[in-house]
């Protein structure tokens, strides 16, 4: 019989909390002393880690946790140029995300397609472009809520065409379940760190 494994645990630098590894932010420290975001935790080194909140990520700078955890002098930075740093690289990964649906044929675009896939049920999340014209937002976002389909806003209409392989779409719907459960779990991360929830 095989032995289970038990999970990684981690604990944040800043408030000491402690998880499964996957519940943390990867961080390291690149040969300048620089201290770079490992969001997909493949970078080699030493790593420090932080919950997806705003202020246990700022606080890692402000109050020594990654000094302390990486055991050396590191080049100083700004706390909000480091934060947008992590959220470019949560953003980035939605980004992907959504790009490998599209290539498993689970993303609709285009409003009519999407305005009968919520009727069916189809759509399991919902992205509305942030610069997407009022009228059209509020009609797709009540559709959804009235179909139980959460929804949530992201990028622009230029991002969301180009991760749709289209032109500029003020909208964009995940029809698979475990893309849409993904998707949701990195948005509600990106949220957070914007201090949006």
């Amino acid at each position: 019989m095989q032995k289970q494994q038990r999970p990684v645990e981690r604990s944040c630098v800043t408030c000491r909390v402690k998880g499964a590894q996957q519940d943390f932010l990867r961080f390291v420290a690149d040969p300048q002393g620089e201290v770079v975001v490992d969001y997909r935790n493949r970078l080699p080194g030493r790593g420090a880690y932080t919950c997806f909140e705003r202020n246990c990520i700022s606080g890692a700078l402000l109050q020594g946790g990654f000094q302390r955890a990486f055991r050396r002098q590191l080049a100083p930075v700004a706390p909000e140029q480091f934060l947008a740093n992590v959220k470019n690289a949560i953003s980035q990964r939605i980004m992907g995300l959504v790009g490998i649906a599209r290539k498993a044929g689970c993303v609709i675009t285009g409003t009519s397609q999407m305005v009968s896939a919520i009727s069916r049920q189809e759509v399991r999340l919902l992205f509305v472009a942030e610069d997407a014209a009022e009228g059209s937002s509020e009609k797709m976002t009540r559709l959804a809520e009235q179909a139980g389909v959460e929804w949530v806003r992201f990028a622009d209409q230029k991002r969301l065409g180009q991760i749709a392989g289209r032109e500029n779409r003020n909208c964009l719907g995940i029809t698979d379940k475990q893309f849409a459960d993904s998707l949701a779990l990195e948005v509600n991360r990106l949220k957070q760190i914007a201090g949006e929830n």
